[in-house]
């Protein structure tokens, strides 16, 4: 069951991106509905598409309040992702299979059935990973500007060029994403339209399950949905499988009776079960940067996008609006010397700054644009690359608990970003490894990359680039 409406019927673009071309494009787009294919990174404002979780966090005091998205579609995020394509570590899956005494977890049972899903068009040619006559395509950008020096930095460095979807040990590569012939491959289009005529699916549009049914022995006898106003309820043959989402699925299992007792509030206990809600998980990012360069080759919007841009992506599918955001590589590092299980993922974005760059991070991140403005105002129009650190192997644990007993109702989300020490750490390794990558490899020093020459504000008592102006600048500018 899924709440909202179709991928196709939803105008698929961010509209920072559109806004230089407005007036050029008019006429296209009134020919065609290739708006429907481009390859976009997700738009707050589409309200039907995405639904924001917010939650405030007292550290992170930059950010209003920081955000998570759903997509509310069939395909749900897969509708409004990057893209990236990322299996994840075979250490993780085998770290599962002993969690759950349950082998079909391991990395090695899961294995054939990555390969089934897949049609892989990439460099790496190794079919013991790989697949390529699976429906979901995974792909290199063709459009990918400063892929190359990131890449030669990293062999300067000593690190391997590997396939990330293979062992995931420590090495950089291109970024792979699900993007087929420059349009996005979600799950709608590549697994549920193509089964949509299957006698033993059914798909309820506009469906907000509430609650699943229990008997008197416990067992789940179906759920309880609301579409348009009217409740329904329907009953399961064999078994009910809850998919909503790691902030989704605890909150319909509580508003069905089944978690913490004690917490239940308004809600008839069913199952005592401590642990739903509870050891939230979150990849904690950050965007570091900009890593600021003399020459004019990353990509600004105002000065890149044109309607001869659009042209290209509509005749041959390339070109800027071929690529997932302008996230071009991406690297697996280790912080703890243990190279077959990274703790750091680093995802390079060759951004430049552009006159709409606070607005931007306001828009998609919810930090306050004069902070951004005042971080930014003296690298505004120049070149230059960002990286998204992703936090690969937290400890820090957070919750999800009930608002209300009112389904409709967010859920509350407590992070717990940086409640355990290690982690900050962790992160501000990473921080120092970038200034290293950018501003030590004769790769990146041809172009006289470096670190912005300016404090991030809250943080100007701490020396730059230091230790500690990195945990500063981490506290106030991490999200999920």
């Amino acid at each position: 069951m899924d709440s909202a409406l179709l991928p196709g019927q939803l105008f698929n673009i961010s509209v920072t991106y559109m806004a230089p071309l407005i007036t050029a494009i008019t006429s296209i787009l009134s020919a065609t509905n290739v708006m429907e294919d481009i390859v976009a990174s997700h738009d707050k404002s589409m309200a039907t598409e995405v639904e924001i979780f917010d939650f405030v966090v007292g550290n992170l005091i930059n950010f209003q309040s920081v955000i998570f998205n759903r997509g509310k579609s069939l395909g749900g995020t897969s509708n409004l992702n990057y893209m990236a394509y990322m299996r994840g570590n075979p250490n993780d899956f085998d770290n599962w299979a002993n969690l759950t005494e349950d082998a079909d977890w391991s990395y090695v049972n899961l294995l054939p059935y990555f390969k089934k899903s897949e049609n892989y068009q990439g460099n790496f040619k190794d079919d013991t990973f790989r697949g390529t006559e699976g429906p979901l395509a995974v792909t290199t950008s063709k459009f990918a500007p400063l892929e190359k020096q990131f890449l030669e930095a990293a062999k300067e460095l000593g690190f391997e060029i590997r396939d990330p979807n293979a062992m995931q040990a420590e090495g950089f590569s291109q970024l792979q994403n699900t993007i087929g012939n420059g349009k996005r491959c979600s799950v709608y289009d590549t697994f549920i339209k193509p089964a949509l005529n299957r006698e033993n699916l059914k798909v309820i549009r506009y469906a907000h399950v509430t609650r699943v049914n229990l008997d008197s022995n416990n067992t789940a006898t179906g759920v309880t949905y609301v579409k348009h106003g009217k409740e329904v309820t329907i009953l399961a043959r064999n078994e009910v499988i809850i998919s909503a989402g790691a902030i989704g699925s605890p909150q319909i299992l509580m508003l069905s009776g089944i978690g913490p007792a004690q917490h239940l509030r308004d809600i008839a206990p069913k199952v005592d079960l401590p642990g739903v809600g509870q050891h939230f998980t979150d990849h904690t990012g950050a965007l570091i940067g900009p890593f600021v360069l003399n020459e004019s080759i990353s990509f600004i919007p105002e000065r890149n996008l044109s309607a001869e841009s659009f042209s290209q992506y509509q005749e041959d599918n390339s070109g800027p609006f071929s690529s997932p955001g302008m996230m071009t590589a991406a690297g697996f590092i280790s912080t703890d010397g243990n190279p077959s299980w990274p703790n750091i993922g680093l995802f390079q974005i060759a951004n430049g700054v552009g006159q709409g760059s606070p607005s931007m991070f306001t828009f998609t991140k919810n930090v306050r644009r004069d902070i951004m403005q005042k971080y930014l105002k003296n690298v505004i129009g120049m070149d230059a690359v960002y990286v998204a650190i992703n936090q690969e192997l937290p400890k820090s644990r957070g919750s999800i608990t009930l608002r209300s007993n009112d389904p409709f109702d967010h859920p509350i989300i407590e992070p717990n970003c940086f409640s355990h020490p290690d982690d900050i750490e962790v992160m501000v390794k990473a921080c120092q490894f970038l200034v290293k990558f950018y501003e030590q490899t004769k790769a990146w020093q041809r172009f006289n990359v470096t670190l912005i020459n300016t404090h991030f504000p809250g943080c100007e008592s701490h020396s730059l680039k230091s230790d500690d102006y990195f945990r500063c600048f981490l506290r106030q500018f991490t999200g999920n």
